[in-house]
This record gives C-alpha cells, structure tokens and sequence, in this order.
C-alpha cells in the first residue's frame, strides 16, 4: 500500500489529466519490464483511435507532464540530501 501511495502522490504532482494519471499509475505499478511495454503499448494505441483534435489533447499534456520531472527530481534529491544531513546536536 505504501508503493501505491508513493505512486499516487507522483503522478497527482505530474499531471492533472486523469487519463495520463491512471496509464503512469498502472506503468510504475506494473511488477516487470514486460508489462510495462505492454501498457505502454497499449496506451499508445488507444491514443491513435482517438479523434484528431483529443489525440493531439492527449500529447500536449503527456509532453507537459515531461516538463515536470526536473522539479519533481530537484524536490526528490532536497529530500534525500536532507535526510542525510546528520542533525547537530545541541549544546
């Protein structure tokens, strides 16, 4: 449950689109590489049945969700650095 959690609050800060929210939930939850290619794959060709205008609506935020992965490492290092700060002491 804790995997689940920690999955859940990533992709809630990476994207708002509920469709991209349950493919990179399934992705980062899936148990092998194997099943991850397949819902990748998957995805993908659900994507292209789409209309033109709700396909292109479908990329624009998958690339917008790209964009937020530097914040999110960046967050994610301050985190691991500061959890590896020894705490000084006090006087």
């Amino acid at each position: 449950m804790k995997k689940y959690s920690m999955v859940h609050d990533i992709v809630t800060r990476l994207t708002d689109d509920p469709t991209l929210r349950t493919f990179f939930i399934l992705y980062l939850m899936a148990r092998s590489e194997e099943e991850r290619q397949l819902i990748s794959r998957r995805f993908w060709q659900d994507a292209e049945s789409l209309n033109e205008i709700d396909r292109q609506s479908l990329k624009n935020a998958f690339n917008r969700s790209f964009k937020q992965l530097l914040p999110l490492a960046n967050q994610l290092f301050e985190k691991v650095t500061a959890a590896q700060t020894p705490k000084a002491l006090p006087t």
